[in-house]
């Protein structure tokens, strides 16, 4: 075996070097960009014949774009080749060449010959392979490959097996299936792997077109690279896992051998104080309580809808029963609920009895615990509850495989496996149990079960639920945690959020509306830190049951709102974590986003925690770049983002890649959209938004490459911002607004949206333009009292879907308020700044939903609970209201308060410049307004200014300022 080694540069190109000799290649082959491909990445590659000798090549590849018969010739191959696997060699058969494993007899399925339509929608015309969670041949790209994304329209030809049908040779592996847009195609199985004596054929069944203009040529080369490194034995990242289609069933009824667990004592709680607590009569809506590892779904009148321990649902439909006197009450209908930061608490009449319940999660680790404490005699509790330990999207819902459940004596619980037992669901109870019903759900791949708890005599009980996907271990050490002290958990989780307030930017003022919503918002936006085992910690987008989510074209859905992970969406409430000073939640964001960064340098659009990404968003990667900026300025790491920088470069280079025209605007034509999907005010070719972002991500990154040295760099990006910041003049509407965007034929959209608002607060505007374009939104066509509206021309409201552009978005009505700000419109900006906070008190419950009804305050989105519309309350409060940035690179901050004029005080701290604190009390008397400022660690240069008065402080421990008004 030739000893060699794989290595990655800028984690792109892959390249192989030999420590004796270079890989030898054998390749048949009329398309002349294969041989070109596997040169430049320094393979050795001689053509060969179908007759020619095979010994002394480490691989041959037979490309055969040819659709006509096989000939004589070719078939007449197959017993050469065939000794030539057998003796270890290893072959690739790809296109139309897949078909001469049938003609040599190497397979006796006929392969089948279908078409797929590679056509651009608006999203381009991405289409490739996945592999099952992963296989060295995806190497880098996060376990599939968009390997065509064509110029043109086109039919795709596809060779492989569709539906039930699949290769018949004894051995045979499916690695990939085939791979469009957001959709993975199970039944369509297009890559297939045979072992045949010491050697393997393996079969790629279309999308390598090699000779034609490629918009993903460089993704291309990364599978080609991959598929010979495996081959030949070079070193690989990435398990081997293969696509399986044996029947899934659901198998109950076995003993589960787990020791080791003891449980404490049933025992009521003393419950933490009701400050900071929403108290609330049950409505219809879904109430969400989430840790870094846990999302646990509930009715407010009663039960649990989902639990996700992601990537899994690791169980649902979970209600409780208390029975009493004979009779059996379900807990249903709440008298009230009350909402705390880490937990719920629901207060039952059951008949006879009063009840308490507390669901609460531990902080760290995948554990919930539901606590019930209660008043008069209860004899039992019975717990039903379901698992479909469904694999999140785009899996389908038996990616698993079978399910196996039974109950385990010795521990007291019920313990769920799925996937050869990697993926674990639990619950148990500290009252003794029994198992009263086991089984299937009808034709779901659903198992259901009750267990009775003997209760007699106690006053109290915990039900703890652990779950995970690495296997019972860690998923048990979780649970023996939670159930040696399950009041611990509560306790914890209660610090946790405290700490995490203490740990933040708070603000009080005189009004305690503002007081308690903003807290609220702060803790809210915290809860969507969440970890996924494999691809580490990040920003959520938005909390909801399946039942809220899209179905992904699945018969059961996978997709829980949008608890998943999005490049903009982190990437847009990055930058109000930052003025909060949770410092780490975006350097663990940014994180992820450059682990999953594309083959070519896009960041992704989503990242689904089975591992699934893709790039449809043409706005994430320049604000990636951005994002990467604000970091540094506000933390002062340069270790950290000079770590990255590849990443950004990356980035950048993609971007330029896009302006097709060479007009300096990025594009979403062939990228991907912008902000609208589609729609009446879509404009396919470009807009004003991502050109605004295109402009800042310029100048960023031009202040990036100087800190690190690259001056080339950073005078071309300079000049480059320069330049696309003056072409956003081409944009402006005669009316007094900026357009939204540009048609293919060049020609602009003529109405004004809310999202013009972001190009503004950037800072990347004519100062007079955008102080006439955000007058507009105070407008009644505009503005609802919860909110604004993402177009000034609403229509018939009655039957629009939740994405209509005459609803209302938290993220662009706190976008509004933050240029409103920058322009100088303070009143107008806290009025669209408090139409968001309010939301905490509203139909949803201390969460600001995704998406309002623009004619009704109602919530109207996919999700009540929505990441970046939390920070479209902080993010106006930091950094619009206070006027907080700061560079920590060169030790300067900047405030410029724009405070209500009835507020006659108010109390600041947490500001955070790298490690250092800065806060302030403000206390106005008459006309005299007085600023006492603290600050940590060394002395520090602020501007201060108010009321278009400016003035140069040096903050060292106390200092003190006084103005008049």
């Amino acid at each position: 075996m030739l000893c060699r080694t794989l290595f990655s540069t800028l984690a792109a190109t892959v390249m192989l070097v030999a420590c004796s000799s270079p890989v030898k290649i054998g390749l048949i082959s009329s398309d002349e960009g294969l041989r070109s491909m596997l040169e430049e990445r320094g393979y050795v590659c001689e053509d060969i014949t179908p007759g020619s000798p095979l010994d002394g090549y480490d691989l041959v590849w037979w490309n055969r774009t040819d659709t006509t018969a096989l000939t004589p010739d070719e078939i007449s191959a197959g017993p050469a080749f065939i000794r030539y696997i057998e003796k270890g060699g290893n072959v690739v058969l790809s296109m139309d060449a897949v078909r001469l494993g049938n003609a040599w007899g190497l397979e006796p399925n006929p392969v089948e010959e279908n078409s797929w339509a590679a056509e651009d929608y608006g999203f381009g015309r991405k289409v490739g392979y996945h592999s099952y969670r992963s296989h060295p041949l995806f190497d880098g790209m996060h376990g599939g490959a968009y390997v065509w994304h064509g110029h043109q329209d086109n039919k795709c030809r596809v060779l492989g097996y569709s539906g039930d049908n699949a290769p018949q040779r004894e051995g045979t592996r499916i690695v990939a299936t085939l791979w469009e847009l957001i959709f993975y195609h199970p039944d369509y199985k297009v890559i297939w792997e045979q072992k045949i004596g010491k050697g393997h054929l393996l079969s790629i069944g279309c999308f390598l077109y090699y000779g034609r203009p490629n918009y993903n040529t460089k993704i291309l080369g990364r599978f080609t690279a991959n598929v010979v490194n495996w081959l030949t034995g070079g070193k690989t990242q990435s398990p081997e896992r293969y696509w399986t289609y044996a029947p899934a069933e659901v198998q109950t009824g076995s003993e589960i051998p787990v020791s080791g667990v003891s449980s404490a004592s049933p025992a009521r709680w003393a419950l933490a104080s009701d400050v900071d607590s929403l108290v609330f009569a049950p409505s219809a809506q879904e109430i969400v309580v989430p840790s870094r590892r846990c999302m646990t779904v509930c009715d407010e009148r009663g039960g649990i809808k989902e639990i996700w321990t992601h990537p899994i649902m690791s169980l649902k439909e979970l209600g409780v029963s208390v029975a009493s006197g004979g009779s059996i009450y379900p807990l249903r209908d709440p008298v009230s609920v009350t909402l705390r930061a880490g937990s719920i608490s629901r207060y039952f009449n059951a008949g006879p009895v009063s009840l308490t319940e507390i669901l609460t999660t531990d902080p760290e680790s995948p554990a919930v615990v539901a606590h019930y404490q209660w008043e008069g005699e209860v004899d039992s509790l019975v717990v039903s509850f379901s698992s479909n330990m469904r694999f999140m999207w785009p899996y389908d819902s038996d990616a698993l495989g079978s399910i196996h459940g039974g109950w385990s004596e010795n521990a007291g619980l019920y313990a769920i496996t799925a996937g050869n037992g990697e993926f674990v669901s639990l619950l148990g109870a500290n009252l003794p149990g029994k198992v009263l019903t086991e089984g299937r759900a009808g034709q779901l791949l659903q198992l259901n079960a009750s267990i009775s708890l003997d209760a007699y005599g106690h006053q109290a009980c915990d039900i703890v639920m652990a779950a995970g996907s690495e296997g019972m271990k860690p998923a048990l050490q979780a649970y023996k945690k939670a159930m040696k002290d399950p009041r611990a958990v509560y306790g914890n989780n209660t610090d946790y959020w405290q700490k995490y307030l203490e740990n933040t930017v708070s603000v009080v003022s005189p009004d305690p509306e503002f007081n308690e919503g903003y807290r609220w918002a702060t803790v809210s936006a915290g809860q969507f830190i969440a970890e996924t085992p494999g691809i580490g910690s990040a920003l959520m987008a938005g909390y909801a049951s399946s039942l809220r989510g899209w179905g992904g074209g699945h018969r059961v859905s996978g997709r829980p709102g949008y608890a998943w992970y999005f490049g903009r969406d982190s990437e847009i409430a990055g930058f109000a974590y930052l003025g909060m000073g949770d410092f780490e939640a975006v350097r663990s964001t940014l994180e992820v986003l450059s682990d999953f960064q594309g083959e070519d340098g896009p960041i992704f659009h989503e990242l689904t925690t089975s591992g699934s990404d893709h790039f449809d968003a043409s706005d994430a990667t320049p604000l990636y770049v951005i994002l990467m900026a604000d970091y540094l300025r506000a933390t002062g790491d340069t270790r950290f983002v000079k770590e990255h920088m590849p990443n950004v470069y990356k980035a950048m280079d993609f971007c330029f890649s896009t302006d097709t025209d060479g007009d300096h605007f990025i594009e979403i034509r062939h990228v991907g959209h912008g902000w609208l999907e589609g729609g009446d005010y879509f404009a396919d070719n470009t807009e004003f938004y991502l050109c605004g972002i295109w402009a800042r991500a310029l100048s960023d990154a031009a202040w990036l490459a100087a800190i690190y040295g690259e001056e080339e760099k950073s005078k071309a990006w300079a000049e480059e911002s320069r330049v696309v910041t003056k072409e956003l003049d081409r944009y402006w509407n005669p009316k007094g607004y900026y357009n939204y965007g540009i048609y293919n034929d060049g020609s602009f959209t003529t109405s004004l949206l809310a999202l013009e608002s972001f190009p503004i607060w950037l800072g990347v505007t004519d100062p007079e333009k955008a102080a006439h374009t955000v007058q507009w939104y105070s407008g009644d066509n505009f503005t609802q009292p919860w909110g604004v509206r993402q177009t000034g021309d609403p229509r018939d409201e009655e039957n629009v879907g939740p994405y209509d552009e005459s609803n209302i978005w938290p993220l662009l009505t706190g976008s509004v308020s933050l240029a409103e700000y920058c322009t100088g419109f303070k009143d107008a900006a806290y009025y669209h700044l408090m139409g968001n906070l309010r939301c905490y008190s509203g139909s949803t419950h201390g969460r600001v939903p995704e998406v309002l009804r623009g004619n009704a305050y109602r919530s109207g989105g996919i999700t009540a609970f929505q990441c970046w519309s939390e920070t479209g309350v902080t993010g106006p409060v930091i950094r619009g209201m206070l006027g907080w940035t700061c560079n920590a690179i060169d030790g300067t901050c900047t405030l410029t308060p724009q405070l209500p004029d009835h507020w006659n005080s108010l109390k600041v701290r947490g500001l955070r410049m790298g490690q250092d604190l800065i806060g302030f009390d403000m206390t106005a008397e008459g006309d005299t307004l007085t600023f006492d400022f603290t600050s940590t660690g060394k002395p520090k240069e602020l501007t201060f200014t108010y009321a278009g008065k400016t003035q140069i402080l040096t903050l060292y421990n106390n200092t003190k300022l006084v103005i008049n008004k």
